[in-house]
């Protein structure tokens, strides 16, 4: 099968390469990922790139998931009956870590890359703000939304879920604040 880079995307033909040296499996390997990162002609560091690229994506989902958290989920679970707060909250809790496990692991894991080694080109204070946002949102989450969680699924009270949606502004904006640090970087990096 041809690969096709488009036009609009140059520092994307490494990926070709990459993608020839484990045709094999049908799939690239992490190896020959890293190899076409390292090959990334003209663009800076393309491990770092790479690494840039996957916070990129991985914040963007999380701000996408907190914006619809904020307009839409925290919002109905506000109108849950406290008769059935307990049995919503649980089947909540298990089903939401399945959604935000792994954008969120890798969100953090790529944001703390980002700061030992920046793509070329980023200002060297972006991925510290960025950080600094994302703990923010993590630290909303951990000191302001699981408590309300936990009481929701252990003692419901009728103003939690109202509760819920106003002490998740906080963490929406640093997450969106991330997202557009997040884009701010990538624009840098391929300026």
């Amino acid at each position: 099968m041809a690969h096709v880079v488009p036009v609009a995307f140059p520092f994307l033909a490494p990926l070709k390469r990459a993608s020839a040296c484990d045709a094999r499996l049908g799939r690239m390997s992490i190896l020959c990922l890293r190899n076409a990162c390292h090959e990334f002609e003209g663009y800076g560091d393309g491990v770092a790139n790479a690494v840039l690229i996957a916070n990129f994506a991985a914040t963007w989902a999380m701000v996408g998931l907190i914006w619809f958290v904020q307009n839409v989920h925290y919002p109905l679970l506000a109108q849950v009956r406290i008769d059935r707060a307990r049995e919503i909250a649980v089947i909540h809790q298990r089903r939401t870590s399945q959604v935000v496990a792994l954008p969120m692991a890798v969100e953090g894991l790529t944001t703390l890359g980002l700061l030992f080694d920046r793509p070329d080109g980023v200002a060297w204070i972006l991925p510290w703000v960025g950080g600094v946002s994302l703990a923010v949102a993590l630290g909303c989450t951990v000191l302001l939304s699981v408590p309300l969680h936990e009481q929701m699924a252990n003692d419901p009270r009728i103003d939690t879920g109202k509760r819920l949606v106003q002490t998740n502004w906080p963490r929406t904006i640093a997450w969106s604040a991330h997202g557009v640090i997040a884009l701010v970087m990538v624009a840098q990096a391929w300026a």
